[in-house]
C-alpha cells in the first residue's frame, strides 16, 4: 500500500514539474569562445536561416535566392540545392518532421514537402501575418508550432510591440495568441528586476532568428544589431541577456541547435565570406 501511494505521490509531482518552468540549472553558453569556425562559400554570401537536419548536417537559406541549401558539417560543403521557389526575401527555415518550412520576410509560408526524396513539393501559405520583415522562424516539436518573429513593432492601442507568432501545422492556422508580445521598455524594467546585466545603450529587441533548445525547450531570440542573444523559458518569460563579440559575430543573423544542444550561429558575408559558428554547451557554472 505504502509503495502505491509514493508511486502515485511521485507521479503527481512529476506530472506538475512537467508543467511549471523548467528550473535554473541550464546548459551554459560561452557565446564569445566558439568551438569552432567554418568559413562558408560564397554561394551563401547573404545566408539569412538555418535549421539542424542531424548532427552533422544543416539546411540554409539565403535572402534572395529559392534554395534550401544542404550542409556538411564535417566536410564543411554544400551537399545539395533544392530549389523550391523563384526569387524572393527568404529570412527563415526550419524543419519539422518530413518537411521543410521557409519563411518570407512578408510573413508568407512556403512548405516544401518531403524535400529529401528528390522530387519536393512546394506549398504556398499565407499566414495573414500584418507585420513587414518577418526574419525569424523555428519549430516546437512539443506544440507542433512554428515560430515566427517580426523585426518590425506593431501598434496596438497606443503601444508598439514586437511579436513571436505561432502557426499550428497540425491546424494549419495561425493561433489567436502569440508566443512574445513584446515592449522594449517593459522587457528592460523585466530585466533589471531580475537583475540581468543590461548593455548600454538599453533594450530594443529587434529579432533576426529564434530557434528552441532541444532539451529544455527554452526559446533563444537573435537580435542581429544589438549584437544579443534574448533567452525565454517556454512560457515566454525573459531567462537571460547574452552579449555577442562583434569581432566574432559580425553580422549574426541565422541560429539554430544541434541535437546535442551545440548552438549554431551564422554570419552574413560582407566585405569577407558568411561563416558558421558552434558552441559547445556545458552544465552552469
Amino acid at each position: 500500500m505504502k509503495t502505491i501511494l509514493v508511486t502515485v505521490l511521485l507521479s503527481t509531482f512529476l506530472s506538475l514539474f512537467t508543467a511549471a518552468e523548467i528550473p535554473d540549472n541550464l546548459p551554459f553558453y560561452d557565446f564569445n569562445t566558439p568551438y569552432k569556425v567554418i568559413t562558408l562559400p560564397a554561394a551563401l554570401q547573404e545566408i539569412s536561416g538555418v535549421t539542424a537536419i542531424d548532427a552533422d548536417t544543416i539546411a540554409c537559406v539565403q535572402d534572395e535566392k529559392g534554395f534550401i541549401y544542404v550542409y556538411d558539417l564535417k566536410a564543411q560543403k554544400v551537399r545539395e540545392e533544392i530549389k523550391f521557389h523563384g526569387k524572393g526575401d527568404y529570412e527563415g527555415i526550419a524543419l519539422a518532421g518530413p518537411d521543410m518550412y521557409v519563411l518570407e520576410s512578408s510573413g508568407t509560408l512556403y512548405r516544401v514537402s518531403d524535400y529529401a526524396l528528390g522530387n519536393p513539393e512546394t506549398q504556398k501559405i499565407d499566414t495573414g501575418i500584418t507585420t513587414i520583415d518577418n526574419e525569424g522562424l523555428c519549430f516546437q516539436p512539443g506544440k507542433h508550432e512554428l515560430y515566427i518573429s517580426s523585426k518590425t513593432e506593431l501598434e496596438k492601442k497606443s503601444k508598439k510591440r514586437h511579436y513571436v507568432y505561432r502557426y499550428d501545422i497540425k491546424k494549419w492556422k495561425m493561433e489567436k495568441k502569440p508566443f512574445l508580445s513584446i515592449e522594449a521598455e517593459k522587457l528592460e524594467k523585466d530585466a533589471k528586476k531580475k537583475e540581468i546585466k543590461i548593455p548600454k545603450g538599453g533594450l530594443k529587441f529587434v529579432p533576426s532568428d529564434i530557434a528552441v533548445h532541444p532539451a529544455t525547450e527554452y526559446v533563444y531570440v537573435l537580435s542581429s544589431v544589438e549584437h544579443l542573444i534574448y533567452v525565454f523559458s517556454r512560457k515566454g518569460n525573459l531567462r537571460d541577456i547574452h552579449p555577442l563579440d562583434k569581432r566574432i559575430f559580425n553580422q549574426p543573423e541565422g541560429l539554430c541547435f544541434l541535437p546535442d544542444n551545440t548552438l549554431v550561429i551564422t554570419n552574413e558575408g560582407g566585405k569577407s565570406l558568411p561563416s558558421l559558428i558552434m558552441i559547445k554547451s556545458r552544465p552552469s557554472p
